[in-house]
């Protein structure tokens, strides 16, 4: 019984292609992978309304990852009597892992999942349904299982999300690229007495969501909305965007390069406050290491991290300050022109 209520379960059909539709996931924890097979039958879509709160009816198969039949019928409805299991929806669910084999998810399907920060998806995932992400106000974490240069849903997923959204490319277990989708928002003004409705945009959010071509990620396009994202942008999100770009610089141009650069370093004080802030360590090192952080901004931001409590944040500042004076002692002794 104890391995049964450690397994996932799941409400399902057969479809046409003879694929599997999930229509409902149970289990006990609020984090779940979504398994790529079920019984020698790959897992192809998710229906409407899968990990929403949304009452389900219908003839559905029940199945465990290692159960099926009239046999995982009963022991699942008497887990469910039991409350050793529960609906994976709503404001339960964290986090969603989706197999490769995912190729389509349903209308609402994550309709009012509120906590779910996080979600791994397949680059084979191409047909989501309307309204699939309303009111997932945290999801800001996106996973693709896939490279940055191959076609994927991730414009379909974005063109549901108006908050900012940091999107992730991983291939063989290493992150390829990192890309952040700022915020933005659409407001409508009504112009004169015809109540004619003008859509008004605020935010680069909107512009970098519309850098893809043939469902491929336009990096070029992406990088040149940072031109005009300096004069609407927060440094936070300016920080962020330049960041990651020159930390998984996957064709980023030089012109690129440099312009992500001279931002950084114009910027070295508020940039070097905003990572202490959110105590961001592997950020905090590279720029430290590349040198986009001047001395002057490095020692505030020792004195920032100290005061805030942050140990680790200080320690690492000064001992890269000691790396470059380190470095520059032996220039200064150099015995190479002798």
């Amino acid at each position: 019984m104890q391995e049964a209520e450690a397994e996932n379960w799941y409400w399902y059909k057969i479809t046409e292609q003879g694929g599997i539709c999930l229509f409902r996931v149970f289990g006990t924890l609020p984090e779940i992978f979504v398994p790529e097979t079920l019984f020698g039958k790959t897992v192809t879509e998710l229906g409407s309304y899968c990990f929403s709160e949304t009452e389900k009816a219908g003839d559905f198969e029940v199945c465990s990852d290692n159960l099926m039949g009239q046999e995982a019928k009963g022991l699942f409805q008497k887990l469910l009597r039991q409350k050793k299991i529960r609906c994976l929806c709503g404001e339960y669910l964290e986090k969603v892992s989706l197999p490769k084999s995912i190729k389509a998810i349903g209308n609402c399907c994550f309709y009012r999942c509120s906590r779910l920060t996080g979600l791994t998806v397949g680059n084979g995932l191409s047909e989501i349904g309307s309204d699939a992400f309303m009111n997932c106000r945290r999801l800001r974490e996106i996973v693709v299982l896939g490279s940055v240069t191959e076609p994927s849903g991730l414009k379909q997923i974005l063109g549901q999300r108006s908050l900012e959204t940091r999107v992730e490319f991983i291939t063989g277990h290493k992150t390829e690229a990192a890309l952040l989708y700022p915020e933005y928002s659409e407001t409508y003004d009504e112009i004169g007495p015809a109540h004619i409705f003008e859509l008004n945009i605020t935010g680069e959010g909107f512009r970098a969501r519309q850098c893809f071509h043939e469902g491929v990620v336009g990096l070029s396009q992406y990088d040149a909305v940072f031109v005009q994202a300096q004069a609407e942008e927060s440094v936070r999100t300016l920080c962020y965007m330049a960041g990651l770009r020159l930390f998984y610089p996957v064709g980023v141009t030089e012109e690129s390069k440099q312009r992500y650069e001279d931002y950084l370093r114009e910027h070295a004080a508020q940039v070097i406050e905003v990572l202490v802030k959110e105590q961001n360590l592997k950020m905090l090192q590279f720029f430290g290491e590349k040198g986009y952080l001047g001395n002057r901004e490095m020692k505030r931001g020792v004195q920032f991290a100290a005061s805030g409590g942050w140990t680790e944040g200080a320690a690492l500042l000064l001992q890269i300050q000691q790396k470059w004076r380190a470095g520059e002692k032996k220039e200064k002794y150099s015995f190479d022109e002798f």
